[in-house]
């Protein structure tokens, strides 16, 4: 615990240091962590999750894979399952859709409709290994309040994606433009897709909005289009 605080003390002081030298660029959307992960400790390099766990555990900036969000979504489940966490109903909210989307992906895995079907049972596996792991992880950490920082800094990595705070991310405003009130299409709608979609495709919100956008999200994982139609109202694109 000492030694993560104390890393905790130097990225912060690294994240001062960089604000009064950077100028802010208005152009790039920022996520909420501003500084990128520094080198891991030696101890968690072996683990195959061990950059994820450490970008929860101090809050860094980090660009994850599709296994380490299933990780990071079997580690909540885990411990919104067995802790009492302190969390608003808000934050709850966010894990519980988090969670859904990254649980459907782990059923089938997130590349069902590669032509190779070795491929996509691979990753289905591979898929379900990572989720496995993320429960043993939260299980071996245990409640408390590393468990509850750690959280805590998934909800802040899930809506620095979406732009939350800052207005509607990249994906969404080309969406909201490209469909102009067709089928409803409106900012909320356009957002809510996204969310889910980031379960196989990491950095939808950052990337420019394409029309086949949604059509590869369904072949990629058809089971997220149940909770596109569910939760979103979307069944036409």
């Amino acid at each position: 615990a000492k030694e993560i605080e104390d890393e905790r003390i130097r990225v912060q002081a690294e994240i001062d240091a960089q604000k009064r030298i950077d100028k802010p660029d208005i152009f790039t959307p920022k996520p909420i962590w501003t500084t990128i992960c520094p080198a891991i400790p030696s101890g968690m390099k072996s683990d195959e999750f061990g950059a994820m766990q450490y970008a929860l555990k101090i809050g860094c900036k980090n660009e994850v894979t599709v296994f380490e969000q299933v990780f990071a979504g079997g580690m909540a489940a885990q411990f919104t399952k067995t802790c009492d966490m302190p969390l608003s109903s808000d934050s709850r909210s966010v894990l519980k859709s988090y969670v859904t989307s990254q649980l459907l992906v782990t059923g089938i895995g997130p590349d069902y409709g590669a032509p190779d079907v070795g491929e996509a049972v691979n990753a289905q596996l591979k898929s379900q290994m990572a989720w496995a792991a993320g429960a043993k992880a939260a299980e071996k950490i245990g409640c408390g309040r590393l468990a509850e920082e750690m959280m805590g800094n998934l909800v802040k990595y899930i809506n620095s994606t979406t732009g939350e705070g800052k207005g509607p991310s990249r994906f969404v405003q080309g969406c909201v433009a490209h469909y102009d009130g067709y089928l409803g299409y409106n900012t909320q709608k356009c957002q809510c897709v996204a969310d889910i979609g980031r379960a196989v495709f990491p950095q939808i919100h950052v990337s420019a909005f394409e029309p086949d956008t949604f059509k590869r999200i369904i072949k990629a994982s058809p089971l997220l289009a149940l909770q596109i139609m569910g939760k979103c109202k979307a069944t036409d694109y």
